[in-house]
C-alpha cells in the first residue's frame, strides 16, 4: 500500500491578500502498488503527449485549464481515493494552542489526517514531499510516530521523503488538495474539476465548521 501525503495553503496566520485561510492536508491511497505504478506511468505518458520533458512538474495552482483538464482526464480511471482536513487559520473557534501557526499548525493538521485514515491504512509506506529543510522533516517523523501510537508499524510500515518534481504521484496529491482548496475557498469552476475526483472521495473534513 502506497500513501502521499501533500497540502495547500501556508501556515502562517496573518491574513493577506490573496491569502487563503484554509490550510488543508490531504493523503491519496493506493491499496495495490501495481496500480500506483501504473497512474505513474500514465503521467510520464502524459507528459510526451503534451511535449513537456520528463522532468516537468505539473502543479494544479500553476497550470492552465487545458492542462488540469488533461492532467485530470488521465488520472481518472486509476483506483486511488483520499482523504483530506481542512482548517480555517483565521477562525474565532481556532484552538490556542495552534494559533500560531506554522510548524506546530502543521504538524497537528498532517496527524489529523493520518489518525482519520487508520481504518482504511495497512503497512503503508507513507511518502511525503522532501521540500523543507532536514530538521524540519526529521521532526515531522518524530511528531507522527509520537502521535499516531503505532509502534509495530500495522498502519504505516515506512516512511520516505521524495521531491516532488520527481514523483508523479506527489503531483497527483498536489492536485487532489488543490481542488479541494478551490472548493473550500469557492473559486471559479471548483465544481468542474471536483466532479473528476469526487468518487474517490473518503471524507473530507473541515474541523473548525
Amino acid at each position: 500500500m502506497i500513501v502521499l501525503l501533500d497540502e495547500s495553503g501556508n501556515t502562517g496566520i496573518r491574513p493577506s491578500p490573496g491569502t487563503s485561510p484554509y490550510f488543508i492536508c490531504g493523503l491519496v491511497l493506493f491499496n495495490d502498488n501495481s496500480k500506483a505504478q501504473q497512474c505513474s506511468e500514465r503521467i510520464s505518458q502524459l507528459r510526451n503527449e503534451i511535449g513537456y520533458a520528463q522532468n516537468y512538474e505539473f502543479h494544479f495552482n500553476e497550470n492552465s485549464d487545458r492542462i488540469r483538464r488533461r492532467f485530470l482526464d488521465a488520472i481518472k480511471p486509476f483506483d486511488f481515493q483520499y482523504i483530506a482536513v481542512a482548517i480555517n487559520k483565521f477562525s474565532d473557534k481556532m484552538p490556542t494552542e495552534l494559533k500560531s501557526g506554522g510548524p506546530k499548525l502543521y504538524n497537528y493538521l498532517c496527524g489529523i489526517t493520518l489518525v482519520s485514515s487508520f481504518p482504511y491504512l495497512e503497512s503503508a509506506t507513507l511518502i511525503i514531499d522532501k521540500s523543507g529543510s532536514k530538521a524540519f522533516q526529521t521532526n515531522l517523523r518524530k511528531y507522527l510516530k509520537r502521535e499516531l501510537n503505532d509502534p509495530e508499524g500495522t498502519k504505516i510500515k515506512k516512511y520516505k521523503s521524495e521531491e516532488s518534481h520527481k514523483d508523479n504521484l506527489l503531483q497527483l496529491a498536489d492536485y487532489c488538495v488543490g481542488i479541494l482548496s478551490r472548493k473550500v475557498n469557492n473559486k471559479k469552476n471548483w465544481q468542474d474539476y471536483y466532479a473528476y475526483i469526487s468518487k474517490k472521495e473518503i471524507a473530507f473534513i473541515d474541523l473548525l465548521k
